[in-house]
């Protein structure tokens, strides 16, 4: 009777040393599972960001290269060419070009970073931008549409796309709207 209580105790001590394995095993592949999603929902974020701000400095320098004055080649002084502005800017040759249209291309954005395309870094990230007008509010007003897509390509070749825009009086530039992930039409 007693070498049975003595196989009884030794089964029982097995039996309780696999019932805490499998509760240590379960809690530790809970918290593994867990860090692991914690950690991969911070690097989209992050990743995410950097196309949000590739987004917002492809807007932020359309707008610049739009307001900008520049010297204007039509002006000859004065007495030679009466009425004629000394300073122009590209938001002036935009309101008086009858398509109304511009690209990336057409404002002449710096062609520093990795790619030559001024953006901010990252292997493969690039900006487009087009500009366009929209008549809103009574009475009509024109407005200046700035429309961005911020790509940000991260080391394994994943590309993070953002949209954006910008919406500014032709009038009065420091009136503007901005808008992230949606584009209005």
């Amino acid at each position: 009777m007693k070498s049975m209580r003595l196989g009884f105790r030794k089964g029982a001590a097995l039996s309780f040393v696999i019932i805490v394995f499998v509760i240590v095993t379960a809690v530790t592949v809970i918290l593994y599972t867990f860090f692991s999603a914690n950690i991969r929902q911070t690097y989209l974020q992050e990743k995410n960001l950097q196309a949000y701000y590739c987004t917002v400095t492809g807007i932020e320098l359309a707008k610049a290269a739009l307001v900008m004055k520049v010297d204007n080649p039509a002006y000859r002084g004065d007495l030679l060419t009466p009425g004629v502005p000394d300073k122009i800017s590209l938001l002036d040759k935009f309101i008086a070009d009858p398509a109304r249209t511009m690209s990336h291309q057409d404002l002449y954005l710096p062609t520093g970073g990795p790619n030559g395309n001024g953006t901010p870094s990252g292997s493969g990230s690039k900006v487009t931008v087009d500009v366009s007008t929209l008549e809103k509010g009574d009475p009509p007003e024109l407005w200046i549409c700035i429309r961005a897509e911020g790509t940000y390509v991260d080391a394994a070749g994943k590309p993070f796309i953002n949209k954006g825009s910008l919406l500014f009086l032709a009038e009065n530039p420091e009136i503007n709207e901005q808008y992230f992930d949606f584009v209005p039409d």
